[in-house]
């Protein structure tokens, strides 16, 4: 979990850029994100299915598999994923 910098639109030449920053603490994941993939392994995944989904993916230099719980959300055919883990630097 690190802090994200997401440019801003602004009327200025050069974008602004805000620090985002995890709605919790770092240390809260290690308890929520095992606790959200316990829960969508269940029936009761029901209740977080709409919002959430497993992602796995292997640490790009220990070759470590990794399931983190991500939020995403689904318009026409593409599906955007929104997390504040540094996930997508594993990407070939």
């Amino acid at each position: 979990m690190t802090e994200q910098h997401v440019p801003q639109a602004t009327g200025q030449s050069q974008p602004a850029e805000e620090v985002v920053k995890p709605p919790i603490p770092k240390w809260a994941y290690k308890i929520v994100n095992p606790t959200m993939a316990a829960i969508l392994h269940t029936p009761l995944h029901r209740l977080l299915s709409n919002a959430l989904m497993l992602l796995t993916f292997r640490g790009r230099k220990s070759g470590k598999r990794y399931t983190i719980p991500v939020g995403y959300m689904q318009k026409g055919t593409s599906l955007y994923l929104f997390s504040h883990a540094g996930w997508w630097k594993n990407l070939p």
